[in-house]
């Protein structure tokens, strides 16, 4: 959004696993997922969230295990990499500790953003990015789809 808003600043752009609300339906950020207002489900769910939510170490794992095809994930995921994964996460927050178990505070407005992203609302327009663009997406990323890599090679019109 910053690149799209202040195209002069930005010289280059690397985009991982990036919504961009080409679609509506993504199978766990959008309507149907834990995400939505019971009460509405094209809203977030500002009430369960507030502004910020907390995150245990083992809180990390199941998004990413389901990334990971099979049923061992340490034959493909070193555990040594997963155990740094969450310590870093936990240190982050100097609260973490406090918290039994502990976890850290982790923003809700990134995941109101890519709630809306995954209903099909583009949050800013890639036709005013100019910077040199690098776009990756992972084969097996739970995040982004592969619609929202077509409409940003689409839409990058005067990128570089």
């Amino acid at each position: 959004m910053y690149a799209a808003l202040h195209p002069g600043r930005v010289s280059h752009l690397v985009l991982y696993n990036s919504l961009y609300g080409a679609t509506v339906g993504h199978p766990t950020l959008g309507s149907d997922g834990e995400n939505a207002d019971p009460a509405d489900r094209t809203r977030f769910n500002v009430a369960q969230f507030g502004a910020y939510r907390l995150n245990t170490a083992e809180s990390l794992m199941p998004s990413w295990d389901r990334s990971i095809s099979g049923e061992d994930k340490a034959a493909w995921r070193d555990p040594a990499v997963a155990r740094a994964y969450q310590q870093a996460a936990l240190a982050s927050d100097t609260t973490a500790a406090a918290r039994k178990p502990a976890a850290f505070r982790a923003p809700s407005g990134a995941m109101e953003d890519s709630f809306y992203l995954a209903n099909g609302r583009q949050l800013w327009d890639a036709a005013s990015v100019t910077a040199r663009v690098l776009i990756i997406r992972s084969g097996n990323d739970f995040w982004s789809r592969a619609a929202d890599v077509a409409a940003l090679q689409a839409q990058l019109a005067w990128a570089a």
